[in-house]
């Protein structure tokens, strides 16, 4: 068996890796054990445990079909499975694009074209303004994010356009989201103080510096 991200590397100074099913990726155990995001029947379970809790949007790891994952394991394969589970129980789906070498504007916008060709027709892919909704992890480490609304390889009223959510970590990463023409921006970790954008004690002033932009914050 393969335990792809619950044999995640431990977080201290030994460089080892957690080995499951004895130790694991993780400070809690599962319900439904070491499961499979790839596995339709989980998937569909996950579903519905987030419809009965309300949630309406479920934001998915994403790589394009070009880039493997660091563990060797390809995302785009389950989309299409993802996608069908999650308009089965009315639910639905954003893509949180995960950073892969040589990712860049340009590169960003060659993904949107894929996404737009491949599942930009589904029902379940999640829109907002028309456009998909796109996070984009990591966003401050991506050379020439401008290029994502400005240039040759602007975005911008095609059919490939997107509602682009950069990530704040740093105080600093808004400006510069700002500037490269992102809709809005998101803190992504959920342990108050752990980075600038994570600390709930400067929300309001980062809420109203989006405001001011004419950007969305999503904490």
């Amino acid at each position: 068996k393969k335990y792809f991200h619950w044999n995640h590397e431990i977080f201290d100074d030994s460089h080892q890796f957690h080995k499951p099913p004895a130790s694991i990726g993780s400070a809690y155990w599962p319900e439904l054990g070491l499961y499979s995001s790839a596995d339709p029947e989980i998937v569909d379970k996950h579903m519905e445990m987030m419809k009965e809790g309300g949630i309406g949007v479920v934001v998915v790891s994403w790589l394009p079909p070009r880039i493997t994952e660091t563990q060797k394991y390809p995302l785009n394969d389950r989309m299409q499975m993802i996608l069908d589970r999650a308009a089965a129980h009315g639910l639905k789906v954003a893509v949180h694009h995960e950073p892969y070498e040589g990712r860049s504007g340009p590169s960003i916008a060659t993904d949107l074209i894929y996404l737009q060709a491949t599942y930009g027709a589904h029902p379940a892919l999640y829109r907002r303004e028309g456009r998909i909704v796109l996070y984009v992890y990591d966003s401050y480490a991506a050379p020439n994010l401008g290029a994502l609304t400005k240039g040759t390889s602007s975005i911008r009223g095609k059919p490939h356009d997107a509602f682009l959510i950069g990530l704040l970590v740093e105080s600093l990463h808004l400006d510069e989201l700002h500037n490269a023409g992102f809709d809005a921006a998101y803190t992504y970790f959920a342990t108050d103080g752990f980075t600038y954008g994570s600390s709930t004690r400067v929300w309001a002033t980062v809420a109203s510096k989006c405001k001011q932009f004419g950007m969305l914050f999503v904490p």
